[in-house]
């Protein structure tokens, strides 16, 4: 029982779904990109002794 109602009203939209997807695609390329090309810039040998 939700507040006195019976049933909880869902109102499900199919252009919610696109965005969302749509918005989730963009922040996961986002944050595998940038953190790519960081350390494309690095030189191998000075990551490897800082490690």
């Amino acid at each position: 029982m939700y507040f006195g109602l019976q049933t909880l009203p869902l109102e499900v939209e199919p252009l919610n779904f696109v965005y969302a997807s749509f918005f989730a695609l963009i922040v996961n390329i986002l944050s595998g990109v940038y953190p790519a090309r960081k350390a494309a810039k690095l030189d191998p040998v000075k990551a490897i002794e800082s490690a």
